[in-house]
């Protein structure tokens, strides 16, 4: 495989603790990790709890615990549930996700939202958010409100992908005008998220095939907060995890957790075995760093290695 960029800087471990970590997300951390190995990229452990109720403290508890059962290594971020409550929960970044907020907001690049789920549910059947609040007036309304990205639906928005190479068309439909500030006055996920990356120096996203759209629709949001860190930023998209009826694995698949494996006594070794199985892998990985080198023999047999490094362009 030859190289096509010398390196990045940072990437991330991402997990979001709103219920027991599963196969899936090992096989993100791995492919991230592969891709870390490859590129000379450190990487973050960066937990996404700014949704405090879905997120529990037992799910923030699994994280460190799988990390550790299946020794997957990381170079920044918290080491424990302690040392995540004393320094790196998302509410200590709070400042910084209102300031982009508000930021959007004096550029006019938000709106006020007062539609609830109930009568979205009754006004269209379409994929996405069909504009109810969209031209109203822009004065914060009494009560709580959502505050929706003012997408342009027919502007082109530029996303560094590297598998298929970088391309720029407009949002789909159903990512169009998504909520950046939540009626709670919490920032929803896709503001917090790319606040975070531009925060720590993150420059290389692996995420499934399932987060493309949310990919693209944060690269809208940078553009709008002028990040120009992001100008130097790519994203890897690998395929979803699927079990043997070919359906995506999914937290609320209990017997793929990572808890269930280390509770019914399930040795790490086995695990990678049973991971490798599912991918249809040569080889027989006994770690971390075995696994990522028959992944990467496997994507050599099929030809898939050569990835498009996106061009250095404005976005």
């Amino acid at each position: 495989m030859t190289p096509l960029t010398p390196y990045f800087r940072l990437t991330r471990y991402a997990p979001t603790p709103s219920g027991y970590l599963h196969l899936g997300n090992l096989f993100n951390f791995l492919e991230t990790l592969r891709l870390a190995r490859y590129f000379k990229a450190r990487i973050l452990l960066r937990i996404d709890d700014a949704d405090e109720q879905r997120c529990r403290p037992e799910y923030v508890a699994d994280i460190f615990e799988s990390l550790t059962y299946l020794g997957l290594p990381y170079d920044f971020g918290p080491r424990s549930v302690r040392e995540f409550e004393g320094h790196f929960k998302q509410a200590y970044r709070m400042p910084l996700y209102r300031e982009a907020f508000l930021r959007l907001r004096r550029q006019n690049k938000v709106y006020a939202c007062s539609c609830t789920r109930k009568e979205l549910a009754k006004e269209t059947e379409s994929d996405g958010y069909p504009g109810t609040c969209r031209e109203k007036a822009p004065a914060y309304a009494p009560g709580p409100v959502a505050w929706r990205h003012r997408s342009e639906p027919a502007l082109p928005v530029y996303l560094p992908a590297m598998r298929l190479g970088p391309y720029a068309k407009p949002l789909a439909p159903s990512i169009r005008d998504a909520i950046v500030w939540r009626k709670e006055d919490l920032p929803a996920y896709q503001l917090s998220s790319i606040v975070d990356d531009a925060f720590f120096g993150v420059d290389l996203w692996v995420r499934g095939l399932d987060l493309e759209a949310s990919s693209h629709f944060q690269f809208a949001l940078a553009k709008d907060l002028d990040y120009s860190a992001f100008r130097q930023t790519a994203v890897f998209h690998h395929d979803l995890l699927r079990d043997v009826n070919g359906e995506k694995l999914a937290k609320r698949e209990g017997a793929t957790s990572l808890k269930a494996l280390r509770e019914s006594g399930t040795t790490p070794e086995r695990v990678y075995l049973l991971l490798a199985e599912l991918l249809g892998m040569a080889g027989k990985p006994q770690s971390a760093e075995d696994f990522i080198r028959c992944r990467q023999q496997q994507l050599e047999r099929l030809g898939e290695t050569r990835l498009k490094r996106h061009s250095v362009r404005k976005i």
